[in-house]
């Protein structure tokens, strides 16, 4: 089955913003991939936060104070109805911060089109610890 060009475009830019905090440590590049006026939901749902800077803020404590040893996204899933777009993908991670953390998860998020680019409007990652 041929992947939806856009799913396709979406879950590149997923990836690549992943890689840009997991492997380069430039968290502010990785929020690239969100919207001015994001919210990042707890893992129940309620909102955590709201914005692009507090996305950011977000970001950048993790990686002042975690050392990633290793981070893959799993098996994913896109759907795309016209300017918006569901994805959704599983991950593992590991990683250094007061001990060693290991976690699988999932992550859901909901993006918007805004001209050529998709941007994530919506974030909610849901993580277990090993």
């Amino acid at each position: 089955m041929t992947e939806n060009p856009a799913a396709a475009e979406i879950w590149a830019a997923i990836q690549a913003s992943n890689r840009k905090w997991a492997d380069d440590d430039d968290p502010e590049a990785a929020c690239d991939l969100y919207h001015d006026e994001v919210v990042l939901a707890g893992p129940s749902g309620e909102p955590a936060h709201h914005g692009r800077p507090a996305m950011v803020r977000s970001y950048i404590e993790f990686c002042g104070n975690a050392e990633t040893i290793s981070f893959r996204e799993t098996e994913h899933e896109i759907d795309v109805f016209g300017d918006t777009a569901v994805a959704t993908y599983g991950f593992e991670v590991s990683y250094e911060l007061g001990g060693r953390h290991d976690e699988i998860g999932r992550e859901l998020l909901v993006f918007k089109r805004e001209g050529e680019r998709w941007r994530a409007v919506w974030r909610m990652p849901v993580s277990q610890r090993e």
